[in-house]
């Protein structure tokens, strides 16, 4: 959730928006929790959504690009589908997927 956070965070920052917004959701959906990090920061073009849960893919100066991997490797193991909905200029939305009782 930090990186997530941080994430939605830097593109805020980026944007030109005059407000800048990060909601963090939460969904009762019964046997699952929905789980979303939204911001309308810079979003992503398709380019950069396809790379951006590759290992050492950043688009940050300073970024190490290891972040949204690391967030992809940790939902597999925890059986957490991860799911991505952004666009140019408009911002991005993570949503976690999850089992209520993790095991």
């Amino acid at each position: 959730m930090v990186n997530l956070i941080q994430n939605a965070f830097d593109a805020v920052l980026e944007t030109n928006q005059e407000k800048k917004e990060i909601k963090v959701e939460i969904e009762d959906k019964g046997e699952t929790l929905r789980l979303g990090v939204i911001d309308n920061g810079i979003g992503m073009d398709e380019e950069t959504l396809k790379k951006a849960f590759t290992p050492f893919f950043t688009t940050k100066p300073k970024g190490s690009g290891l972040g949204l991997a690391i967030v992809e490797k940790l939902c597999e193991a925890m059986k957490i589908k991860i799911k991505v909905q952004t666009k140019p200029g408009e911002g991005t939305a993570i949503w976690l997927e999850m089992p209520r009782f993790l095991s």
